[in-house]
């Protein structure tokens, strides 16, 4: 999808309405779908569908939304996605009490018409609101060869090897996914099995912490970013409030993997569910921004597979399987929680590729300053 976009933008449009229908209709037919290995190749489409939205929506607010305001655009967006997730989870909780076969093809139906409304709003946006970094007025790309596309296509990747910071806060974005998908999907477990929660106590700790920590944190962390100046042209500053972040996201880990009281735990978790989710706004804007306009789309579009594959691949694949080594939930829950520590790293590469002069130090004591400020205590200095 991110060479697509990259090499013909002015389909955007097009392909967005397209893929949507397409998105609808495979939840439509899911309902319908006579046998598991129908449903199977319905949901294969489905994912491909999604894959066009997930990819082009970071870089249409990258381009176009205020340079003062972009995080929170780009946090708008995420915290959309969240809110979505767990209203789809509670109403196809609320379809699934139909009895019968209804129960999940009621939920797959549901879904398709809401997608299809979604489609049908899209239908009538204006095509020069939807355009890419080609001007409105460029013609569309001239087909190639297959020969010449491969070979456009390697040159294009090749011109990635030379932005090392863009892999730098890809990896990062990729350790923030799979500590903060890893977490939200073993904590029943953990509850129930290591701190001897009721299964009931431990879903409702769960919804609750998984809606309120990554909602709350998005927000703040993007409206913080905004305030130092946003991450639009300004690398330095950015990167230096998210080195600042991600070493606050440590501070939460020990609570996390050694108190075995459910209150103290519970709280752990939704502060380092916000720290993580404070992070992912201006992180996801600098890795398109830090490259010219013409590798966005491709570059989104790896950014997705990346994060992807680390949040939601990676993270409950190799903490079930420390689980499964370990004979110990809590080990593989540790385990999950530890990987945030690879993020200040990876940031801090990341300055130092871009060439940036501010000692990580001096922010982290003018985070410091300005938080005592924000609760009235007088300045350390």
């Amino acid at each position: 999808v991110g060479f697509v976009l990259q090499r013909w933008p002015s389909a955007v449009r097009r392909l967005l309405w397209y893929t949507l229908v397409g998105n609808g209709l495979c939840s439509v037919l899911c309902s319908l779908a006579p046998n598991a290995a129908t449903l199977t190749l319905l949901l294969a489409v489905d994912g491909l569908c999604q894959a066009v939205p997930y990819v082009y929506l970071p870089v249409w607010v990258n381009q176009f939304a205020p340079a003062g305001s972009a995080t929170r655009w780009m946090g708008l967006v995420q915290n959309v996605a969240q809110v979505g997730v767990i209203l789809g989870y509670g109403g196809t909780a609320m379809v699934m009490h139909a009895r019968g076969d209804w129960a999940w093809r009621g939920a797959f139906a549901a879904q398709g018409l809401a997608i299809m409304l979604a489609a049908s709003v899209l239908a009538n946006l204006s095509a020069m609101d939807m355009l890419l970094a080609s001007e409105a007025g460029n013609p569309a790309s001239v087909p190639l060869s297959f020969e010449a596309s491969a070979h456009a296509t390697v040159r294009l990747l090749c011109r990635f090897r030379r932005h090392r910071a863009y892999w730098y806060t890809l990896a990062a974005a990729g350790a923030l996914e799979f500590v903060g998908n890893g977490l939200n999907y073993w904590t029943s477990l953990y509850l129930v099995k290591e701190l001897f929660a009721t299964p009931r106590q431990a879903d409702v700790i769960s919804v609750v912490v998984s809606m309120v920590g990554p909602i709350f944190g998005t927000w703040a962390g993007a409206r913080y970013i905004d305030l130092i100046g946003g991450y639009k042209g300004n690398h330095a500053a950015a990167l230096d409030a998210l080195c600042a972040l991600s070493c606050a996201t440590l501070l939460a880990v020990p609570w996390l993997t050694y108190s075995r009281s459910l209150t103290i735990v519970s709280a752990a978790l939704l502060v380092e569910l916000a720290l993580v989710a404070a992070l992912t706004p201006a992180l996801a804007g600098i890795t398109l921004d830090i490259l010219p306009e013409e590798l966005r789309p491709l570059a989104s579009g790896i950014y997705g597979l990346g994060t992807n594959m680390l949040g939601y691949g990676l993270s409950t694949f190799l903490g079930g399987g420390a689980i499964h080594i370990s004979g110990s939930v809590a080990f593989g829950w540790g385990f999950n929680a530890a990987v945030v520590a690879l993020c200040p790293v990876l940031l801090l590469l990341a300055r130092a590729t871009v060439g940036l002069q501010v000692p990580v130090r001096v922010l982290i004591r003018d985070f410091v300053e300005r938080a005592r400020a924000a609760v009235g205590l007088p300045p350390t200095r």
